[in-house]
């Protein structure tokens, strides 16, 4: 009756699907700034440990 219908659902699932990866990452990258600045606030972790978060913030930010 409908031809086009399941074409139409299907391209529905793929949007929804790509709006869900934009989501993940974009929530990632929330995560990772929440850890960066609670780590340089705190002046007492201002060793290797900050090194290394801000190691791994520039090079995530680099592969989006």
């Amino acid at each position: 009756m409908y031809p086009s219908l399941p074409c139409f659902c299907v391209r529905l699932i793929h949007i929804s699907t790509q709006q869900r990866h934009f989501f993940n990452l974009m929530g990632f990258a929330v995560v990772l700034i929440g850890l960066y600045l609670a780590i340089s606030s705190q002046v007492a972790a201002k060793l290797r440990f900050q090194e290394s978060v801000n190691t791994i913030f520039v090079k995530t930010l680099l592969k989006i």
